[in-house]
């Protein structure tokens, strides 16, 4: 592990899809939210890092290292999906903190008719290349929407609260 201040990593497993490392599998996408959004997808702007908006400008102008990167996107298996962001802002500013999604984008491969069914996403969070969380939870199917887990970060110390939301949501 690499020493970056914040580091999401996502994994999943499809059960029904009998050859996870082929180019054809479900899809399920890593989403990580900046403090000072609500929503997410193109409702929230530059503040919703994802497959569609990999690298935002979230700090300061021009400044590259405050903002998160997607810098593993997997379309067709079981992952990993790896955002990270180095020099978090201090998000009691905020009055809330940075949170970590995910979308079961398509339960149906390319090339597949039939869905896929339920995948298991894992979600683990680490600070400074330290494990401070892991969950997990299951994902019935295209458009299952799961918050998972909040992060504040402070000065002193970073925290993971956990969030644990099942929606609906198309983007």
């Amino acid at each position: 592990r690499d020493e970056t201040d914040i580091a999401i990593e996502m994994v999943w497993d499809t059960p029904s899809d009998e050859d996870q490392t082929d180019s054809d599998g479900s899809d399920v996408d890593l989403h990580f939210r900046h403090p000072q959004s609500q929503d997410w997808f193109r409702d929230a702007g530059p503040y919703d890092c994802h497959f569609a908006n990999p690298s935002p400008d979230w700090g300061d102008p021009g400044v590259a290292v405050d903002n998160p990167s997607l810098d593993i996107d997997d379309t067709n298996g079981a992952g990993p999906e790896r955002i990270t962001l180095d020099n978090p802002q201090l998000t009691a500013q905020f009055g809330r903190g940075y949170r970590v999604a995910v979308h079961y984008y398509r339960s149906q491969g390319g090339f597949r008719s039939v869905p896929y069914g339920p995948s298991t996403a894992t979600i683990r969070v680490y600070f400074s290349g330290v494990l401070a969380s892991e969950t997990r939870r299951e994902l019935d199917d295209t458009n299952a929407f799961w918050e998972t887990v909040d992060i504040q970060w402070s000065a002193d110390e970073a925290l993971v609260i956990d969030v644990n939301a099942l929606s609906r949501r198309a983007p």
